[in-house]
């Protein structure tokens, strides 16, 4: 064990024995980062206390192609400190990362398994990888852990003569030993997170440990500098420029795409189809680091590329048609805290592209081959995003999401002599790219499986279903099913007992039990309309109707009695934003409210 890893052990040597409430906790974590230009080595090592089955899991260490990983060794113990097992290197297992947006290409993951029988005890492993490329960005950000950080340690060692940035949130500052040949910062934090998930929960409380450390200036393929988000906005310019050029037969199939068409939109939405239909997506090999295009022309001649030769090529048949765009860097991802736009930092995983008209500005997705011009989605809505122009790089921010975007309505037809209920829905937001994407990439018997579990009423039996996406232009698919459902209606006398079909909410925990706020990401909205066929019965009077204002949303249910019918129309409104954790007894005294109403049996009497 060479001194380095020897230092690392001796900082780890003191541990002891945490509360167990979490299935797996950081005891200790050390990052030891070595920078010399663009030249960086990081040894980590780790003590992980696995508290029951639930916590295990295997260890995983990503790195990118050309980068130099080895796993210098890891092992279990007891409580008690005794070595119980140590790994084989024959354990240890690679596999491709398989990213949605692959920002940064051959992404793999090294991993292993060790497990013991005796709970709670520890696994210590140790690490080392010699980056192939770097920024010499370091970071810790918990906003995104779920696991307890006991005691974390950041260990940064550079060149005494080079200039460095460093912010730090909910972290005292570094400690900093320099002898003007190389100089030391060493942060010390740690975390606790709340013990379970809860519904909505916020990305960020406020309490997380965070801390961003990069050089100022950095030799990147190009020289490049992180002064400002416009400095380092002109380096992935200039690392990308050129790389926008189509071949001449590839020009001459735009042309002939394009003739006649008189407007620029319209010329726009005609190549995102092109690009839809004879390109795909595909996770290919990259050049530094994942930040450097393929050009054009490599989409042209092989018709794939990752996210950014995709959205190059994309830029490129514009520019040939006369209409500018620039490539927008975007961190993607539902459950990810926002971009922090104070300090600049490179933290995008996610390529698309600004396409700025007379009237509006478009941002298109070119790694889906479905979905409308213009739509984003929950992937990338509503977030900062750096704009990529030469010398005028910029934050600025990507559209949210609608009530109209998101809203699902559903129309049930119920019949009670065959105990059938019909319904036809349309999905959107969310539901929509779930099946849009399920359509595409799983079997029909995964799809079957997905909807009597995930779709389908409780107490239900599914008979049929059908998926229909008629236009691609529009973001939405319509769901059909057929269903049987047992004692619809009960008859008691002149009574009649009717089951309702209530819009599906979620189980909030109760006031007592939160502990972190309510944040939605964009709006939650449905609206149902349910056709009771009575028969050759009818009734005289409809049930009440009821209608329930909040800041935290909408609600409305109300009765039409038709010839031998009773329809009821309903819908419900949340609009995205963030509800504090003093204000969730409000809020959840809204939800239960609707609950209570949509659970409600109706009872009536009959003519």
């Amino acid at each position: 064990m060479n001194n380095l890893l020897l230092t690392l052990f001796l900082l780890l040597f003191s541990l002891s024995c945490y509360g167990q409430t979490f299935d797996r906790e950081i005891v200790k974590k050390v990052e030891y980062y070595q920078i010399k230009g663009d030249k960086v080595t990081e040894t980590d090592t780790l003590v992980i206390q696995i508290n029951n089955r639930q916590g295990e899991e295997d260890i995983c260490i990503g790195y990118t192609k050309g980068d130099k990983l080895s796993i210098d060794g890891a092992w279990i113990e007891d409580m008690e400190g005794n070595v119980v097992r140590k790994l084989s290197m024959k354990d240890i297992k690679d596999r491709n990362y398989n990213s949605e947006s692959v920002f940064f290409g051959d992404y793999f993951i090294k991993y292993f398994s060790l497990k013991h029988h005796a709970y709670p005890y520890k696994i210590i492993y140790c690490y080392r990888i010699s980056y192939s490329k770097s920024f010499g960005a370091c970071r810790v950000d918990c906003r995104v852990e779920d696991k307890p950080v006991h005691s974390g340690i950041l260990v940064v060692e550079l060149p005494g003569d080079e200039t460095i940035k460093h912010k730090e949130m909910n972290v005292k500052s570094p400690e900093i030993v320099s002898d003007g040949i190389l100089q030391k910062y060493t942060w010390r934090y740690s975390y606790t997170p709340l013990d379970n998930k809860e519904l909505n929960q916020q990305k960020t409380i406020g309490d997380e440990p965070i801390v961003r450390m990069l050089p100022t200036k950095f030799k990147y393929g190009v020289a490049g500098s992180f002064d400002s988000w416009q400095s380092y906005g002109n380096w992935v310019y200039r690392l990308n420029k050129g790389r926008d050029e189509l071949p001449l037969a590839e020009q001459s199939k735009i042309t002939s795409l394009i003739n006649g068409v008189p407007d620029a939109k319209t010329k726009a939405k005609i190549l995102y189809r092109y690009l839809q239909d004879y390109t795909r997506y595909i996770n290919v090999s990259l050049k530094l680091g994942g930040f450097q295009s393929y050009p054009a022309s490599y989409v042209s001649e092989n018709k794939y590329g990752d996210c950014k030769a995709l959205t190059y090529f994309m830029q490129a048949m514009l520019k040939h048609a006369g209409i500018t765009s620039f490539p927008t860097l975007v961190l993607a991802g539902e459950d990810l805290p926002k971009t922090d736009t104070s300090f600049p930092f490179p933290e995008f995983n996610h390529v698309i592209l600004c396409v700025p008209f007379e009237k509006d500005t478009v941002f298109l997705e070119c790694t889906a081959k479905n979905i409308p011009f213009g739509y984003l989605g929950t992937f990338t809505q509503d977030r900062p995003v750096l704009i990529v122009e030469e010398n005028s790089s910029h934050i600025t921010h990507t559209p949210a999401l609608k009530e109209k975007d998101v809203r699902c309505s559903t129309t049930f037809n119920v019949n009670p002599e065959q105990s059938e209920v019909t319904f036809k829905s349309v999905l959107r937001g969310k539901k929509y790219e779930y099946f849009n994407s399920m359509e595409s990439y799983i079997s029909r018997n995964q799809m079957d499986i997905y909807i009597r579990n995930g779709v389908m009423p409780s107490s239900s039996e599914l008979l049929e279903y059908s998926i229909l996406k008629n236009d691609r232009n529009i973001a939405e698919i319509r769901f059909n099913a057929k269903v049987r459902v047992e004692n619809i209606f009960q008859a008691y006398g002149k009574n009649l007992r009717i089951k309702p079909f209530p819009i599906s909410l979620p189980l909030y925990e109760t006031p007592g039990k939160r502990k972190s706020g309510l944040q939605f990401d964009y709006p939650e909205c449905y609206s149902d309309t349910i056709v009771y066929h009575l028969g050759n019965q009818s009734i005289p009077k409809a049930p009440s109707n009821v209608s329930i204002q909040s800041k935290y949303g909408s609600y409305s249910i109300s009765y039409t009695i038709g010839q031998n019918t009773l329809t009821c129309t309903k819908a419900l409104s949340i609009p995205s934003g963030k509800v504090d954790l003093k204000d969730y007894k409000s809020f959840y005294e809204f939800i239960q409210s609707i609950r209570n109403i949509e659970y409600r049996t109706i009872y009536t009497e009959i003519l």
